[in-house]
């Protein structure tokens, strides 16, 4: 806020007229041009106005916005970090602290850090209102705070499983970024994780290994597991199970000693994991239940566990606990409206013949024109390729033909 801005407000606000405002300090025309921007008052001036608003001189203001600057990176620091007992108590008293501030950009550089807040606690509802705050504001925000906005707004849309959106946010920040040297390793590890969603392996394994480089310069353990993990996903794709198991033995030996139940559960399924795709399978049934044992409360990942366990018992041919498994996945996803894994399980149901009709028909009529939508195209080839093999089996020649082209068209929009 300027300071002429300032001044007229304080003054309307406490309803007094500029003759009062001005009387014994400076003319009643000047007081005019200052609060209309068009003089440049002396610093003395300034304060003795102010002295009679009775608002804090600019010295004051100056070294409270200071204060509460460093307040709020520090605050920043501490979401970031996924403090969040640190976190809402220092958002309670930064709020009190900007009540007190008229300083617009201050201000701003608070709303923006409140949405990463909302997004840490997953207040979604709060989240959306920031959001549209500054979708009004976009054009006119300074690179600056459009960085923030772009970076946090493509993190809310990945909460949201909008993987090609969250992208299209975060490539946006990172250029911003670049051109004002601002160089944030959460922001490349996020991007690094939305790659990993969207199965575009090169790139994936390029951002996790520059994430990887920064963390470890930070000496940050945590970031530097969650992205050794991504690397170890990624390498699986492409059957270099060497370097996965390489990156995954690293990262349990830190989080074991950290004893960090929530990293260690899991390596343990990434574990799981990447014994399943060498075909031993009894290995990767006992990652997956030590995963399970760990896993307290997030729902989607205990889901996502159960689904590779039930497809590793599948493959030693243990139909009845793998069919106990997808129906206990199933009622926690329907439970929880999870629809990414109720699509994988009902995929799995499909392919080995459990409850096929109600199989099929949740996955024709819900989960192909989900995957669709979210430009999850992996997941979609992997959909239809099933349908088609379906609809064969069931001699519907014109059907299997269909999905089998939507399968093809799926697997040319993945990147490598």
């Amino acid at each position: 806020m300027k300071t002429g801005d300032k001044i007229r407000y304080h003054r309307i606000q406490k309803g007094i007229t500029q003759e009062q405002l001005a009387d014994g300090i400076i003319s009643k025309s000047y007081l005019s041009k200052i609060e209309n921007n068009t003089a440049k008052p002396h610093r003395d001036v300034v304060n003795l106005l102010f002295k009679r608003l009775e608002i804090p001189s600019l010295e004051e203001d100056t070294q409270r916005i200071k204060e509460i600057n460093r307040k709020l990176d520090e605050w920043y620091e501490v979401v970031k970090s996924r403090d969040k007992d640190n976190a809402i108590k220092m958002e309670k008293s930064i709020s009190n602290d900007i009540s007190r501030i008229e300083d617009t950009t201050v201000f701003i550089r608070f709303r923006l850090f409140s949405l990463r807040h909302h997004l840490l606690l997953y207040n979604f509802d709060e989240s959306k209102k920031i959001i549209q705050e500054f979708k009004a504001l976009e054009k006119h925000l300074p690179d600056k705070q459009k960085y923030y906005f772009y970076y946090f707004y493509g993190l809310y849309q990945y909460l949201h499983n909008n993987f090609s959106e969250s992208l299209d946010y975060y490539s946006k920040a990172e250029k911003i970024g670049y051109q004002i040297h601002i160089d944030e390793p959460e922001l490349t590890y996020l991007i690094s994780l939305v790659h990993t969603r969207l199965n575009h392996v090169t790139l994936a394994i390029h951002y996790a290994n520059t994430a990887l480089d920064l963390s470890n310069q930070n000496m940050d353990y945590l970031r530097s597991v969650e992205t050794q993990s991504i690397l170890a996903i990624n390498y699986m794709r492409i059957k270099e199970y060497d370097k996965a198991k390489h990156h995954l033995e690293k990262s349990l030996k830190i989080t074991e000693k950290h004893n960090d139940p929530y990293l260690i559960s899991n390596i343990y399924h990434n574990l799981g994991y990447m014994y399943s795709k060498v075909d031993q399978h009894d290995l990767a049934i006992d990652y997956y239940h030590k995963s399970l044992n760990l896993k307290k409360g997030c729902h989607e990942r205990i889901t996502n566990t159960i689904y590779y366990l039930a497809e590793s018992y599948y493959a030693v041919k243990n139909i009845e606990d793998a069919t106990r498994w997808i129906k206990k996945g199933l009622k926690i996803t329907e439970k929880y409206n999870i629809i990414t894994n109720q699509i994988k399980l009902y995929l799995l149901q499909l392919e080995y013949n459990i409850d096929q009709e109600q199989s099929r028909k949740y996955i024709e009529e819900i989960a192909i024109r989900y995957l669709q939508e979210k430009q999850n195209w992996k997941e979609l080839s992997e959909a239809a390729e099933k349908l088609s093999n379906y609809y064969a089996n069931q001699q519907s020649y014109k059907k299997s033909q269909d999905y089998c082209c939507l399968a093809n068209d799926a697997r040319k929009n993945i990147q490598m």
